[in-house]
C-alpha cells in the first residue's frame, strides 16, 4: 500500500503546482449542455480532464468524447486549480461556447 501512496502523492503533487480533483456541475440554462466533450474540446481548451460523469444515479467513469453533456451531469475533473478554473468557467457560460 506504501508505494501505491506514494505513487498517488506523487502524481498530484509535481513541484511547485499540485493535481486537485473537483467536481464541476453542468447547470440548467449552460451552453455545453447538449454538447460533447469532443465538441467542445475541454482537455484541448482548459488542460483539465473529464475522469467521470455522475448523471442521476449513473457513474460514467472514462466518459467517451462524442458523449453528450446533459444539464444536472457532475463532472469529476483532474487538473491543476488553472485548469478546473477554466473548465468551471467554459461549462458554466450561458451563451455559445
Amino acid at each position: 500500500w506504501t508505494n501505491v501512496q506514494e505513487a498517488a502523492i506523487a502524481l498530484f503533487k509535481r513541484g511547485q503546482e499540485s493535481l486537485n480533483l473537483e467536481g464541476i456541475q453542468i447547470r440548467e440554462g449552460s451552453a455545453a449542455a447538449g454538447q460533447t466533450i469532443a465538441a467542445l474540446r475541454l482537455r484541448e481548451r482548459t488542460g483539465a480532464s473529464v475522469l467521470v460523469i455522475m448523471r442521476g444515479a449513473a457513474v460514467i467513469p472514462n466518459p467517451d468524447p462524442d458523449l453528450a453533456l446533459q444539464a444536472g451531469d457532475k463532472l469529476v475533473t483532474l487538473g491543476t486549480m488553472t485548469q478546473l478554473e477554466r473548465m468551471a468557467e467554459l461549462v458554466s457560460k450561458r451563451s455559445a461556447i
